[in-house]
């Protein structure tokens, strides 16, 4: 990727994403695999579900290969239990 701007924006889908992700889980929507612990509501379903398509499922690979991050997904998910199982 060439541009900043692009770079730039694709940094703050992942923030965002993990942002969704520790309110989803703190609020008891999802389990650490982005899994729903409990019946849910349609909105919050269809959280839960893109939730776990982009963690588990190969959409912060896509991004991440697609912004040249020097990162792992494996690290972003490590960093998101991490920051739920305190």
């Amino acid at each position: 990727m060439e541009t900043f701007g692009s770079r730039r924006m694709c940094e703050e889908i992942v923030l965002q994403a993990m942002h969704d992700f520790d309110t989803a889980y703190t609020r008891g929507w999802i389990d650490l695999d982005a899994r729903p612990r409990r019946e849910l509501m349609a909105r919050q379903a269809e959280v839960v579900e893109s939730l776990n398509w982009f963690f588990y499922r190969g959409g912060i690979e896509i991004i991440l290969e697609f912004a040249e991050f020097d990162v792992s997904a494996t690290a972003i998910r490590r960093k998101i239990r991490e920051r739920n199982t305190r």
